[in-house]
């Protein structure tokens, strides 16, 4: 009985003295498996050039590049140095678990560091120590990840005198019970060059979603939202331009039934000035309601099979469309553009427009030819308004683009005159037959077009086609 505990201390021992073995063992299987995931669902190709297993550490070395980038530098010799700018070589230091050094109990901590580009190997100027790109995390007892990325200061030159300056990235991310947050922010960028100067704000980066590694990295739709903020863009040269407060926002929010999703995404600008432009408060946001995943996953499918493929073949695109386009619509989904507006000068424009699909389970032997089938399976809305003198700017701007008259040439009485009739002749026509109305001095219309009837601005249109004219809605 006396040798009981010791028995049992000794097989504790020995379990805490193999176990960074059996950690690092089990490290090097998954992170193989998670390199055959990324080579079989995603657009690039992971190949390991090393992998050297110790007991309380491992450092492994692969090789990244976008799928078909080796063939097409084979069949195109003469751009083999643009497409091995695609390739880049990352090595990784992983150190085994449970203990780690500045994390206390895990199942492994990494460094990660992107090394070389070859195509950039001679421009880049990083400081004694530093690499392009760096990564450093760690993985809890209960499998939660946690990381940071870090990009150093970087200066760029090539020999046609651009040069470039990044003040660096930072960011930090976290997978904890399958939820995965990620917020990064950059510093300056100034791009320079013999025909001006280029100045890029700070910008930031934030995400979230809940996913599986194999939904994030197949393409499947999952709940997530992304948002990208650009403080301001300036250029300075032959043309000037300012651009102020770019974001870009999008959300995919899945239905009950995890086969559809609800997808949105949003354009915002404070503000845009250039020569003879000067547009605030724009804002473009489009989706898609009801979107069918077994459609993305064909869509991805497709896309991963023909990556490498310089010439698709039209005959593939044509039996990948009718293939998969009744997926696309059998849930009846609905597009949008849900607002594009604008503010110049001379007033305000916002505008939308949508578009509703009934199911679509069969297609017809040719359905790009056969527009009468599509006619009587769609509700589509389209309304707009916009200030008067808004209108007559773009009217201007419709003469000066599509007629070749350049109104600065002319006096302005003459240049007036000119304008005011062709509002006459253009809006006066639509206003004429009833599609625009002018109330207060704002233009609008709102047209809904119904399986086959029309209603404009609330009054029922006829058409040359479909049903008889529909009742006011």
């Amino acid at each position: 009985m006396k040798k009981l505990p010791l028995i049992i201390l000794s097989a504790v021992a020995l379990g805490v003295i193999a176990s960074p073995a059996i950690v690092g063992v089990s490290i090097k299987s998954n992170l193989r498996d998670s390199i055959d995931r990324i080579n079989t669902l995603t657009a690039y190709r992971v190949t390991e050039v090393s992998y050297l297993s110790g007991w309380r550490s491992s450092e492994a070395t692969f090789q990244a590049e976008l799928r078909g980038i080796s063939e097409m530098a084979q069949e195109h010799p003469e751009m083999a140095e643009f497409f091995n700018a695609f390739k880049a070589t990352t090595t990784i230091d992983i150190a085994h678990g449970p203990f780690l050094p500045g994390k206390g109990f895990g199942l492994a901590s990494w460094t990660s560091y992107l090394h070389d580009i070859e195509s950039l190997r001679n421009y880049v100027v990083l400081d004694e120590g530093q690499y392009l790109f760096e990564t450093t995390g760690w993985v809890g007892l209960n499998g939660n990840i946690y990381f940071e990325e870090f990009v150093p200061e970087i200066f760029f030159v090539a020999p046609s005198k651009l040069s470039v300056h990044f003040d660096g990235y930072t960011s930090k991310g976290s997978t904890v019970d399958g939820y995965t947050t990620y917020a990064g922010e950059s510093g300056d960028m100034e791009i320079s060059s013999p025909q001006g100067n280029l100045h890029i704000g700070p910008f930031s980066l934030d995400m979230d979603m809940t996913a599986t590694l194999d939904q994030a990295l197949s393409g499947e739709l999952f709940d997530s939202s992304i948002s990208f903020n650009i403080s301001e863009i300036k250029l300075h040269g032959a043309q000037s331009l300012e651009l102020l407060n770019l974001a870009i926002s999008g959300v995919s929010e899945m239905q009950p039934d995890g086969q559809l999703a609800d997808l949105s995404a949003k354009y915002s600008l404070g503000s845009l000035s250039a020569e003879a432009l000067d547009i605030h408060d724009a804002i473009l946001e489009v989706g898609i309601d009801r979107y069918s995943n077994e459609f993305q996953k064909h869509y991805m499918e497709f896309s991963l099979a023909n990556m490498s493929t310089i010439d698709m073949p039209p005959e593939a695109a044509e039996q990948f469309f009718m293939d998969s386009l009744p997926l696309l619509l059998a849930p009846a989904p609905t597009f949008g553009v849900r607002q594009f507006s604008f503010t110049l000068p001379e007033g305000r424009f916002d505008s939308s427009f949508s578009i509703k699909f009934d199911p679509v389970a069969n297609l017809p032997s040719s359905p790009l030819e056969n527009p009468i089938f599509w006619l009587d399976k769609v509700l589509a809305t389209f309304s707009f308004s916009a200030d008067e003198k808004v209108i007559h700017k773009m009217v201007a701007h419709y003469i000066e683009d599509m007629a070749g008259v350049n109104l600065d040439d002319m006096e302005e009485e003459e240049r007036n005159a000119l304008v005011q009739s062709q509002i006459q002749t253009l809006v006066g026509m639509v206003q004429g037959m009833g599609f625009v109305q002018l109330t207060d001095g704002k233009y609008s219309s709102k047209i809904v077009y119904d399986h086959g009837s029309a209603v404009v601005n609330g009054q029922p249109y006829a058409l040359p086609f479909g049903t008889p004219p529909a009742t006011s809605p």
